[in-house]
């Protein structure tokens, strides 16, 4: 390079210069995950031990169709007793399902008793006169049989404690569902019900409608 002169040595330089940044470029080319992933823990025994770890975790965990099935207890909501006593095809639906749970699986709540209750004594008021409060009173007679022969979910301290969380939540839900909603989350219970629309703004509730074709 002696017998260069000044020009033609910066014009080798710029060369090699050039040369190198080319390979440098070429070194840096993005390289796909699983190429980087391949080999990057090879023979590391603290990596085999925390994936097999992880492992475990992930088996011990529920699928979603074992967590349904960890609901022991069927609850009906008002809405489906009433389909019930209707006697038509939903009805008849809901009690084919029904059939078969084993009879503990299956309650109503205390709840649901008082909106019953509550509607056939209006009833019953707002009649005129007594002598047609007859059939009002046999009816009432009967669904307090209906009652008496189911088991009865009560509206105690895990369900008042259940409802007091969700109201605090300010859920836009009547204080009826809510109630039924904490009976049902209180006893680890599915509610059988066709008011999706408000009860499955609750946080954690199983719900089913057992009034439509499966």
């Amino acid at each position: 390079m002696t017998n260069l002169t000044v020009e033609e040595r910066l014009s080798e330089l710029e060369k090699k210069v050039a040369q190198l940044l080319g390979e440098d470029a070429e070194d840096k080319k993005p390289v796909a995950w699983r190429e980087q992933w391949f080999g990057a823990f090879r023979d590391n025994a603290d990596f085999d031990s925390a994936m097999e770890r992880g492992a475990e975790y992930r088996r011990s965990q529920p699928t979603a169709a074992e967590e349904y099935e960890a609901v022991a207890m069927s609850l009906l909501d008002t809405d489906h007793i009433s389909l019930i006593a209707r006697g038509g095809a939903e009805g008849r639906r809901i009690l084919m399902r029904l059939s078969l749970l084993s009879p503990e699986e299956i309650a109503v709540s205390v709840i649901s008793y008082e909106e019953q209750m509550r509607g056939w004594l209006a009833e019953i008021a707002a009649t005129r006169p007594i002598n047609r409060q007859e059939l009002k009173y046999v009816e009432l007679t009967r669904m307090l049989k209906y009652y008496c022969g189911t088991p009865l979910l009560p509206f105690d301290n895990a369900a008042i404690s259940v409802f007091q969380d969700l109201w605090l939540q300010r859920l836009r839900v009547s204080t009826m569902d809510l109630k039924i909603a904490a009976v049902a989350l209180a006893n680890n219970a599915v509610l059988l019900t066709r008011n999706r629309s408000d009860f499955s703004k609750v946080p954690g509730l199983y719900i089913k409608d057992w009034s439509v074709e499966a």
